[in-house]
């Protein structure tokens, strides 16, 4: 069985998880920087703001032109089997890196959660904003899906907790 993984992570992006040597390409879709040409230097923006926090991947590389962002490992999919006991503690912890930060991440979801070594990471920073900063009209109504307050209100503490809350259930 090869250690390698390849999956594909929805709509935005194609994703090759590389556990030998601890990380992963994501490559965006052409179109979605058709769609919105800002995508990669989001995910990239959000990645540099947060290189203190040890609950989100450290970006190795980027390049525009092939649309490639190569980034560390961060584990597997948090489910209720796998929540460790001080999840409330650690999602505190997030929420401080954020604020800290002055990072929003705007699209936090039950599957933008990881796991490894008893830790909660937080990934998929494509939607991250400056915090305080407007949200792009021309953004999709679909971002953040039921985590989110409503149609571009955002609150990373609110949709930390929902995802939580529908992990738990």
């Amino acid at each position: 069985m090869s250690k390698e993984i390849f999956s594909s992570t929805g709509f935005t992006s194609h994703v090759r998880i590389d556990k030998r040597n601890n990380t992963v390409e994501k490559t965006i879709k052409p179109i979605w920087i058709k769609i919105d040409p800002g995508l990669i230097e989001r995910e990239v923006y959000f990645l540099k703001k947060m290189h203190l926090s040890t609950r989100t991947p450290d970006l190795i590389s980027y390049n525009s032109s092939t649309r490639t962002i190569t980034m560390t490992y961060k584990g597997v999919q948090l489910t209720k089997e796998n929540m460790p006991s001080d999840y409330a503690d650690q999602i505190n912890s997030i929420i401080k890196d954020l604020k800290r930060s002055k990072c929003c991440h705007n699209d936090i979801t039950p599957t933008q959660l990881l796991l490894q070594h008893g830790q909660i990471n937080i990934i998929d920073g494509g939607w991250a904003t400056i915090e305080n900063q407007p949200i792009p009209a021309n953004w999709g109504k679909a971002i953040g899906g039921r985590f989110k307050k409503g149609v571009h209100q955002f609150d990373d503490e609110y949709s930390l907790n929902k995802s939580i809350q529908h992990i738990l259930q």
